[in-house]
């Protein structure tokens, strides 16, 4: 029913997807802590404005561009929503969701991200695996170097003695 413009688009669509996922990790559990402190309708709120903008990007670009349209539509609309959600706990919460020295790690991840989808046509799996544990190395190297603020050393010193404690 969909053809084969649909089959042969599968890697490159799940790489569109994977961004996604991305952004959604930057978000973390914003929506969850939404729920938690009894805004469950602003996120509803969310849920219900991706749902709308998903459905109005595929109406867009799904005749346009197919496949990779409906994947750009999905990355589009999950990421505004994570966006949404990360201002609404910033103003409903009066919380900051981030620090500044989260810039460093999340310019280099996204400098790897997109360094490997231009790339990864063109490189053997070897390497590619190559340049994702260098990116991975080079991530950690930065988050070492920005620092953590005080409240992420007490959170990591807590999470360290709990899980000292739980050894035999």
């Amino acid at each position: 029913a969909f053809g084969s413009g649909f089959e042969s688009a599968g890697p490159d669509v799940l790489g569109i997807l994977m961004l996604s996922v991305v952004f959604s990790a930057f978000s973390g559990g914003a929506g969850i802590v939404l729920t938690m402190c009894g805004l469950q309708t602003v996120e509803l709120a969310c849920i219900g404005g991706n749902l709308v903008l998903n459905l109005a990007l595929n109406l867009v670009l799904i005749p346009r561009f197919g496949v990779i349209g409906a994947a750009f539509a999905s990355v589009i609309s999950r990421a505004t929503t994570d966006a949404a959600r990360i201002i609404m706990v910033h103003r409903r919460l009066k919380m900051r969701p981030f620090t500044p020295a989260f810039k460093w790690p999340v310019l280099v991840a996204l400098l790897t991200v997109i360094l490997c989808v231009f790339t990864e046509s063109a490189l053997k799996p070897m390497i590619q695996l190559a340049m994702g544990a260098a990116g991975s190395i080079v991530m950690v190297f930065v988050i070492v170097t920005a620092g953590l603020d005080q409240h992420d050393r007490e959170l990591f010193l807590r999470l360290t003695r709990k899980f000292k404690a739980r050894r035999p």
